[in-house]
């Protein structure tokens, strides 16, 4: 094939997704998805195990490299990922906690906070951005 192809991974909310693209052609010659689990501990919570992304990635990558002897021409990764999501770590970079997702909407009150100290047009001026529980801010 000659070195023309795209790796593409995607954590979503469910699953992660991948797929090798023929950039010559635009065709998907490869694809994979593996689910990771969603939780929902109480109501208004979404969290997951950051821990079940990796072997997430690695399982979809697997099974897109067992549909063709091609990985030598992949010549570029394309990356995206779930946004929103907060995950304290530790110094060495290891979860302290479950993953708040962007789902997740128990920091209603600190969006509150928010609006009654800084004010709704001031954070919509400075990033273009409503108060609300699926960014990150209130999260943290």
């Amino acid at each position: 094939m000659g070195g023309h192809l795209t790796l593409g991974i995607d954590i979503g909310t469910t699953n992660v997704k991948a797929a090798v693209l023929d950039t010559n052609t635009g065709k998907v010659v490869a694809s994979g998805s593996q689910e990771h689990p969603l939780f929902h501990p109480f109501p208004g919570w979404a969290e997951q195990d950051a821990s079940n992304y990796w072997g997430a990635v690695v399982s979809s990558v697997r099974q897109c490299l067992e549909q063709g002897r091609f990985a030598d021409d992949i010549v570029a990764v394309a990356l995206s990922g779930l946004v929103g999501v907060t995950l304290p770590v530790s110094d060495q970079g290891r979860p302290l906690r479950q993953a708040m997702i962007w789902m997740d909407s128990r920091s209603e009150e600190e969006c509150e906070d928010i609006r009654r100290s800084v004010g709704e047009a001031t954070i919509n001026r400075n990033n273009g951005n409503r108060i609300a529980p699926w960014f990150i801010d209130p999260k943290a």
